[in-house]
């Protein structure tokens, strides 16, 4: 019975071509389409998920006017506004400042790793964000402007380790930047999803 069914959508596909080849080129886009919004939606739904607190976590937007003109909208905010909604609105619990940088140096015994991208962030990070700490106290981990969290990967790289011997890292320093600044490792968390 499929057999015939085949033969039928055959023959109608070869007297019929530009009709077919409309069709099924209008199917083709139509589920490729459907799959590319399925996947971005997916991503989106999932991103970050992991947060205990995901529901109750916002991010601050700025727009900057000139006269009329927007000329800035993102993310990039001045330093005094986190706690200044803390000031302002009782409803604001906590709050955490994150600064991106790019293309740094970590130097371990005279050994230099540069890295694309990492986070200078508040020591109220870790209070907002669930991000899994493998080593090292959540509480007192960025209690100090010079104490760093790494992800297990770039400490197996810098130190040249297994995976199971990250943790033992906490209280060892690493020299940060051009300069060399000393930072103490004081936290080492899963690598980022």
């Amino acid at each position: 019975m499929f057999k015939n069914y085949f033969k039928l959508a055959y023959r109608s596909l070869l007297r019929k071509k530009v009709f077919s080849i409309i069709n099924i080129t209008g199917l083709v886009v139509g589920l490729v389409s459907g799959f590319l919004i399925l996947e971005y939606v997916v991503f989106e739904y999932s991103f970050d998920s992991f947060h205990e607190n995901k529901s109750d976590i916002y991010r601050v937007i700025n727009d900057r006017y000139e006269g009329d003109q927007l000329i800035q909208h993102g993310t990039i905010t001045y330093s005094g506004v986190g706690p200044g909604l803390k000031e302002d609105f009782p409803e604001v619990v906590s709050n955490t400042r994150v600064a991106p940088i790019f293309g740094f140096a970590i130097t371990h015994e005279d050994k230099i790793f540069t890295k694309d991208n990492g986070l200078f962030v508040d020591s109220t990070f870790l209070e907002m964000f669930s991000f899994k700490l493998k080593a090292g106290d959540r509480k007192t981990a960025l209690s100090d402007k010079f104490n760093i969290i790494l992800t297990t990967e770039l400490a197996q790289k810098i130190f040249e380790i297994e995976e199971e011997k990250t943790t033992d890292l906490i209280g060892k320093t690493i020299a940060f930047g051009r300069d060399k600044t000393p930072f103490k490792i004081t936290g080492i968390i899963e690598n980022l999803p």
